[in-house]
């Protein structure tokens, strides 16, 4: 009894384990793009770049703080040195007496402490680390941003290519169910045999077509597990109704974007203000800088390795360096050339920026505007080839119709719907570049 209910409570909750899968499985557009935010491989490569740049200024900030390095030696002379000497010092005199100076074995022990006091470069990078860190900030941001724009893209092309496979999925058992109609007549000797052949046709042509959407919405699914960094062996199902995002679309009314606040832009400006900081630097390089330093340690000496009973002396000393640069060969010169041609570049670069968002704002009105009217005439063209394939179907059924007019006008009707559909992921996409140029995502 007791083995039964542990199996019993073990299943289910193995079932409710799965239950929770399958709806996790099933993604909205918001959810597709919070998930990428976290899973999207380019992204993730983008947040460790701003993390590498976050501890690259913290490395900058912290050449400034005192350095101390222990240091522990050991030597050897297993010939010392000889020295000569004058030979009246020890009665001997015109002759050079040779004489060797020196222990066998040394050990030293030292702890030294630099600190840097003065550099002008240090200063000059202490006060661009906040220019750095707001330019990594704005790359992600960007990333983020692209990856809203890449998601929504893909999201609504897998969408769209479903709602197409269904509707000829749909068209293709409506078809279907007329050929066998039409073919027990033929067999029947009413109608001509043309008659069966042209719906057979219709029939197998729309076969083909499903067979191509199914091969392009697998892809369009797998493309956008690749953008989501979605597992590709897990399955993934789509829920959002975007009829509602095409109702935005259709009412987008706000087109003027002010480019200044665009990623791409304060980018721009701040890659300036990293450059003036550049130039800033090597002028500064030409100014004297000074490091302090001091030193504390022991020695011992003896003519066999025998330290721990031996007499060890004690040392410190304390200082300061100046560095003066005097001469360099004119290698400051050039690089100060260099960098002020850098920062022209850049902001030619930035005015060249500015030129191209506002074309791209303008293409980018002009498209949604004309793909809000495409889509308009293509909603009534659908109307109107509703309405066609209903008169066909009445005169098919009345008898005064060929069924061979009723599958054309079918196929005018869903030839007409797909042509909707992608006019509806055009404006969908033009919206979604809207919303980036506005600076909405």
């Amino acid at each position: 009894m007791i083995n039964r209910q542990k199996f019993s409570i073990g299943t289910l909750a193995l079932f409710i384990a799965s239950m929770s899968t399958a709806q996790q499985s099933v993604y909205t557009l918001e959810a597709s793009i919070d998930y990428a935010l976290q899973h999207n491989y380019n992204h993730q490569k983008n947040q460790l770049e701003k993390s590498i740049t976050y501890e690259k200024t913290q490395e900058i900030l912290t050449q400034g703080f005192p350095k101390i390095n222990g240091t522990v030696g050991y030597q050897n002379q297993f010939i010392v040195p000889t020295s000569v000497v004058p030979g009246e010092a020890f009665g001997a005199p015109g002759q050079l007496l040779p004489v060797k100076f020196g222990i066998s074995n040394t050990v030293n022990a030292n702890v030294g402490l630099q600190q840097l006091i003065f550099d002008g470069r240090f200063l000059v990078a202490v006060q661009a680390r906040t220019s750095i860190k707001e330019l990594a900030n704005l790359q992600v941001k960007m990333s983020e941003r692209d990856v809203k724009v890449l998601i929504s893209k893909s999201y609504f092309q897998a969408v769209m290519t479903k709602k197409s496979l269904l509707s000829l999925r749909e068209s293709k058992a409506v078809i279907d169910k007329l050929y066998d109609q039409t073919n027990k007549t033929y067999k029947q000797g009413l109608i001509e045999e043309l008659d069966v052949e042209r719906l057979q046709y219709n029939v197998k042509t729309l076969e083909n077509a499903i067979l191509v959407l199914e091969t392009q919405n697998q892809l369009a699914l797998s493309a956008l597990k690749l953008n989501m960094g979605y597992p590709m062996e897990d399955s993934l199902q789509l829920s959002e109704d975007i009829n509602l995002h095409i109702m935005d679309a259709y009412q987008q009314t706000s087109y003027i974007a002010n480019l200044e606040n665009r990623v791409e832009y304060r980018l721009a400006e701040q890659t300036i203000i990293l450059k003036k900081h550049d130039l800033r630097q090597m002028r500064y390089s030409a100014m004297p800088s000074f490091f302090g330093s001091a030193n504390y340690g022991y020695n011992s000496f003896s003519d066999r390795f025998n330290f721990f009973n031996n007499a060890w002396y004690n040392f410190g000393n304390f200082g300061i360096q100046a560095n003066i640069p005097i001469f360099d060969g004119f290698t400051r010169k050039s690089q100060i050339a260099q960098a002020k041609m850098a920062l022209e570049k850049a902001e030619i670069d930035k005015l060249n920026l500015l030129s191209a968002l506002k074309l791209e704002n303008m293409n980018t009105i002009f498209t949604i505007r004309n793909t809000i009217n495409e889509y308009k005439n293509q909603k009534d063209l659908l109307k109107l080839s509703e309405k066609i394939e209903h008169k066909t179907q009445v005169k098919y059924k009345e008898g005064i119709g060929s069924s061979f007019e009723f599958a054309n006008a079918q196929n005018e009707r869903i030839q007409q719907y797909i042509k909707l559909l992608q006019t509806e992921l055009n404006l969908l996409n033009s919206h979604i570049e809207l919303k980036k140029i506005q600076g909405k995502l």
